[in-house]
Formats: structure tokens, C-alpha cells, sequence
């Protein structure tokens, strides 16, 4: 498990990488669900 994490030597670029995306995903997911609810579409539950 220990070698998959660290992914020869990569694992300190390539997962501080996938944390930075998916929080910038979510950011986004946010944002635009508050821009809908702003927008008076019901569309969204």
C-alpha cells in the first residue's frame, strides 16, 4: 500500500495535484448551485 502512495517518488506532486483539482470540482459545484438558486431555477432539489 505504502508503494502505490508513493508511486516512485511522484506521490509528493501527483496527490497534493488530485486534492487541489477535487477541491477546486467542488468549489465549482458550489458555486454553481448557488448561482442556480439565485436564478430562481427549480430545477434543483
Amino acid at each position: 500500500m505504502t508503494a502505490f502512495f508513493d508511486m516512485n517518488g511522484y506521490g509528493v506532486f501527483i496527490w497534493p495535484c488530485y486534492a487541489l483539482t477535487f477541491a477546486f470540482v467542488i468549489g465549482l459545484y458550489i458555486k454553481a448551485h448557488q448561482s442556480l438558486k439565485q436564478s430562481g431555477a427549480d430545477t434543483l432539489s
